[in-house]
């Protein structure tokens, strides 16, 4: 009944940059820097205020060394919002400086609809690891995909030992959610881990988020991202 969610990530994610990369964007405030959060660090937090160590927030796609050194050496345990021409971008570093969650501005004031896929205004899309081994992956807003009674709203959802531990969304026949759209959703989680194609395709792309996730939080540090000592 949800055959249609099989792409909802990888097409919808692309078709939204591709969509607004042309558009004129609204400013973002700093968001929650928990890491316990997971992908809260994502979510807007316009009412929560932004650490002072953020207010300068770095512009374009590179940071000057100099710049990129003071950056860093308030970066571990926070995420560093970063301005560029296609919209925001946000880099999540752990305690030890590694990055380890990113974020990407998907929309801005307008919201974005395409075939099997709609996204709401201001919404980001991000992951993050929690640990080794789980990642947290979504959107700051529920997004809409599939079509018919093969709809449904999905939010986040967090990956470890290669199967689904929990999913935020609701199964939306007809675009009427059952439930709350953010809220917790076993019919989602489970349909995930069955073994339909579609359940197959989301255990592979979380499979290959962790590997992924591993790889960078172990690589790459503040200094390889904005550069510095």
């Amino acid at each position: 009944m949800l055959s249609s969610f099989a792409s909802w990530c990888a097409e919808t994610c692309i078709s939204a940059s591709e969509g607004e990369s042309q558009k004129p964007r609204q400013g973002f405030a700093g968001q929650n820097p928990v890491l316990h959060r997971g992908i809260e660090w994502s979510k807007s937090t316009l009412a929560l205020g932004l650490p002072e160590w953020a207010g300068k927030t770095a512009s374009g796609p590179a940071v000057a060394a100099n710049n990129g050194k003071s950056i860093c050496s308030s970066a571990n345990g926070k995420t560093i919002p970063v301005n560029s021409p296609s919209g925001q971008l946000r880099f999540q570093f752990n305690g030890q400086g590694n990055l380890v969650g990113f974020g990407l501005q998907l929309t801005g004031m307008n919201g974005v609809q395409g075939s099997g896929f709609s996204i709401p205004a201001n919404t980001f899309v991000g992951a993050t690891q929690l640990s080794p081994g789980t990642v947290q992956f979504g959107f700051s807003n529920p997004v809409n995909v599939g079509s018919g009674f093969s709809q449904a709203y999905f939010q986040t959802a967090t990956f470890s030992g290669g199967s689904f531990t929990s999913v935020q969304g609701a199964y939306a026949p007809l675009g009427i959610p059952l439930g709350s759209t953010s809220g917790n959703s076993s019919l989602l989680q489970s349909f995930l881990n069955g073994n339909s194609s579609t359940a197959s395709q989301a255990q592979n792309f979380g499979n290959l988020l962790t590997g992924v996730a591993s790889l960078v939080s172990s690589n790459v540090s503040c200094q390889n991202v904005f550069g510095g000592g």
